[in-house]
């Protein structure tokens, strides 16, 4: 990451550039401006998550599994409110790719499919993004006809990603102008994924007040940030940032709710959105769609003619399946609600504001299934067999003894280690981290592979007179 100086120096000529090849007109009379709504709709971090998987709610007094997310659940329901409100603008938080086998087998070709599908307006870059390298990323941005928008994320003239991106955006509701800015996370990026060297990366908060300050010279009163730069950097954003009216956020993978969500027991981190004031006084809207596909986040906004912006509606829609509602039997297994008990938990379902059951895109659905065939061939494939429980790994166990998690921890990250450990030759010393093992491990390939699907390197260090403390 540059210092501060070089990160203004980059960023200030950089977007000279952009904005004297985009033919926005400079400083426009202050009494053009006028009041516009708006209907924001977003997503963000559904890492390769094409299809719906399995989550716990707390349904009438009883824990009950359901099938949640989708991307034919997220694009019908996109589809839906589009033609419902008036002015919409469709976004993605950042992190599409790495998580599944869809991005194993497919790089990002079958996200990019279905993305396409749901006719985002912009995609902001994830730290994810660059996991398989600057050449993995182009595998994602190459198929994909959304516009990237990431302001401190600048590579080289010579890089194969050069120019396939803009910092900013300027989006046209009813001829009134509202900017829209990208920005990526940078530690989590530069640290722990695999950009190439000629991409630099910025401050978050020295880059969006420059971009803030570019589109105000350019008139623009009204402007969103499309953020990847996670829930407290970007309340940080907030608070300190002026004239950033809007922060649709990603990366920290939590659920904005309300009331409703939290009587199912959703892991509700904070209200949607939340309300901030910047260092001048003015109101900043925050929010975040959870993650994987599950929700997809509604926010009406009415802006004043001098870009103050108020909420008139608030929605983060959980989109559900009915057809696998589970609870456990008097023996403790789960099996399928049926009867009466069934209609009586949809009944309830149908009764929240914040559910959406059953939605489904067949244009979708079409894409999907091309891409399901050799992915469900592969996670059919035996490669052995394990007696008992599987071993639990995810990031719910990634703290031992923590609420809901197995006391002895991620035991699937110790076996992960021990793995390592006794297949490599000369190596003394194993460490890996609790994060990176997503989930619990069965000897079939595809779960096999869900538990770390990133594209992480593995590095052997020669350690001279060293000692473990």
């Amino acid at each position: 990451m540059f210092t501060l100086k070089k990160t203004l120096t980059h960023i200030l000529s950089t977007t000279f550039v952009f904005c004297s090849t985009s033919g926005l007109a400079a400083n426009p009379p202050e009494d053009n401006h006028k009041a516009v709504e708006l209907s924001i709709l977003h997503i963000n971090d559904h890492h390769s998550y094409l299809e719906p998987h399995e989550a716990r709610i707390l349904l009438n007094g009883k824990e009950t599994k359901v099938n949640i997310g989708g991307f034919s659940a997220v694009n019908s329901k996109l589809n839906e409110l589009r033609k419902k409100y008036k002015n919409p603008l469709v976004l993605h938080a950042g992190d599409a790719i790495t998580g599944t086998l869809y991005f194993t087998l497919f790089g990002g070709s079958a996200d990019a499919a279905v993305m396409n599908a749901g006719n985002f307006h912009y995609f902001t870059l994830g730290n994810h993004e660059f996991d398989a390298g600057n050449e993995g990323l182009l595998k994602l941005l190459e198929p994909l006809k959304i516009p990237v928008l990431s302001a401190n994320v600048i590579p080289d003239k010579g890089s194969i990603l050069y120019n396939k991106w803009k910092p900013y955006d300027i989006f046209s509701v009813n001829g009134e102008n509202i900017g829209i800015i990208g920005l990526d996370t940078v530690n989590k990026t530069v640290n722990s994924s695999s950009p190439g060297k000629d991409v630099k990366f910025y401050d978050e908060i020295a880059t969006a007040q420059i971009m803030a300050n570019a589109l105000k010279a350019q008139g623009v009163n009204k402007i969103i940030l499309l953020s990847h730069a996670g829930s407290e950097k970007n309340i940080e954003i907030a608070q300190k940032v002026n004239d950033i009216d809007i922060i649709v956020t990603g990366d920290s993978h939590y659920l904005y709710g309300n009331d409703e969500l939290r009587e199912l027991k959703l892991p509700v981190v904070y209200e949607y959105p939340l309300e901030f004031k910047s260092s001048n006084g003015e109101p900043v809207f925050v929010m975040e769609a959870w993650a994987y596909s599950a929700v997809v986040g509604d926010l009406g906004v009415k802006f004043s003619k001098d870009g103050i912006a108020s909420i008139i509606r608030k929605t983060p829609h959980v989109l559900m399946s009915t057809n696998k509602l589970k609870v456990k039997n008097n023996d403790g297994n789960w099996q399928e609600l049926s009867g009466e008990e069934r209609q009586k938990a949809i009944q309830s379902l149908q009764k929240m504001k914040s559910v959406s059951l059953d939605y489904h895109d067949k244009k979708t659905d079409k894409l999907i299934s091309k891409y399901r065939y050799e992915k469900d061939q592969l996670a059919k494939e035996v490669i052995g067999s394990i007696v008992g429980q599987a071993m639990p790994g995810g990031s719910d166990n990634r703290i031992p003894n923590k609420a809901g998690s197995n006391p002895e921890g991620s035991v699937a990250t110790r076996f992960v280690a021990e793995t390592m450990y006794n297949e490599l030759k000369n190596v003394d010393l194993v460490i890996q981290n609790a994060g990176g093992v997503r989930s619990d491990i069965y000897l079939v390939t595809s779960p096999l592979m869900m538990p770390i699907p990133f594209y992480h390197l593995g590095i052997l260090y020669l350690l001279i007179k060293w000692k473990v403390h």
